[in-house]
């Protein structure tokens, strides 16, 4: 539904005087839905900590960078998708972010749901092809049809597996 959700957004740019730009990104820490309110909780009551797969990877943000990406959003050329060159972890990690340090509480594996993905993918192998990039974001331009414009780019993937890694401190710090 996200990519669907972008693909009106970047048409309508085609008709009308409205001007869209869209914003992805990762997990926002502590917002509705939040794996963080599970683990406070699990915490809470002595544990354990339960994750889908101990290696699954997911990128994470603050209240306060979620609003400055759409921000710089905003100021981009319409159509443009802006990525944040933001940084991950495994489920491992995150959930262990949540024990205080010298409690004992275990991580529990109880496996994938239907249809989850071990890692998340913020820019494809295609959409690299029609991106741009700085030090802190990835500039996904609506694509054109003039095939000279692709011609000698190197195609690349940014996701969650690959995006520098937080620790369990860096997560605490975010938090």
């Amino acid at each position: 539904s996200k990519t669907l959700m972008e693909g009106l957004f970047k048409e309508a740019n085609q008709w009308g005087n409205t001007a869209f730009t869209l914003a992805r990104y990762g997990n926002v820490l502590g917002s509705t839905g939040s794996v963080a309110v599970l683990f406070d909780k699990q915490v809470k009551a002595g544990g354990p900590l339960t994750v889908t797969s101990r290696t699954m990877t997911r990128f994470w943000l603050t209240f306060s960078q979620a609003i400055d990406i759409v921000l710089h959003a905003m100021q981009q050329e319409p159509g443009t998708i802006t990525v944040p060159k933001a940084h991950a972890s495994t489920m491992e990690t995150f959930a262990r972010a949540f024990v205080p340090d010298g409690m004992l509480i275990d991580v529990v594996e109880i496996g994938t749901r239907p249809g989850e993905k071990q890692c998340e993918n913020m820019v494809s192998l295609s959409e690299s092809l029609h991106t741009d990039q700085d030090d802190n974001y990835f500039y996904i331009r609506p694509p054109k049809n003039d095939l000279v414009l692709y011609q000698g780019k190197e195609m690349f993937r940014y996701t969650s597996d690959q995006a520098p890694q937080l620790t369990v401190d860096d997560l605490r710090e975010m938090m």
